[in-house]
């Protein structure tokens, strides 16, 4: 079966149109890989992430790949960045936890672009998209299916983004509360 494609270090860097299958972790860039096009892949049967972006890469583009059949407690998509756009993926019948997963560390001007990707699980997968530590960001047009939660969003000030949310007009579900393992949360 096709090797795990993984790169580290480098810049401007293209991984287009490739077959990658039973594997841990299909495409893997780590340690400052930055301006990478990560497109028209498919990913299928793997065990750990289909497409990883970790150790602070930035400005990954994420668009038109087909990702399916990931093992349970695996991630389709996750990036650690500065900058990233997803866009135009399909996540299709993956028995996963988490479709697309974003982490922003402690680095200025973290922004995110996640739209009109497709996300699809055949078991109740716990969420669709996840941020954490994310500065600006637009997510829009993603059409899930079959995931318990559609987006968590980590926030270093629950309450303030509570009191935008009411100042922009919105109606939370649920007013802010510390949960029991220690996080403060509130639905919308």
């Amino acid at each position: 079966d096709t090797p795990e494609n993984a790169f580290s270090g480098v810049c401007n860097v293209t991984v287009r149109n490739m077959l990658i299958r039973n594997i841990g972790t299909g495409i893997l860039g780590y340690y400052e890989s930055d301006q990478a096009s990560v497109t028209g892949n498919m990913v299928k049967l793997f065990s750990d992430y289909a497409i990883r972006n970790q150790h602070g890469g930035s400005g990954w583009w994420i668009f038109e790949n087909h990702i399916t059949d990931g093992a349970e407690n695996a991630t389709c998509i996750r990036s650690s960045l500065v900058s990233c756009v997803i866009e135009a993926n399909i996540l299709q019948g993956v028995g996963v936890s988490i479709g697309i997963q974003i982490d922003g560390g402690n680095l200025e001007g973290r922004a995110v672009s996640i739209r009109n990707n497709y996300l699809e699980s055949q078991v109740s997968a716990d969420y669709g998209i996840v941020l954490y530590g994310v500065d600006t960001g637009i997510i829009e047009n993603n059409s899930f299916h079959g995931f318990a939660g559609a987006k968590l969003i980590a926030l270093a000030d629950v309450d303030a983004m509570y009191a935008r949310v009411l100042a922009a007009g919105y109606q939370p579900l649920t007013a802010p509360a510390d949960a029991p393992w220690g996080e403060r949360y509130f639905h919308v």
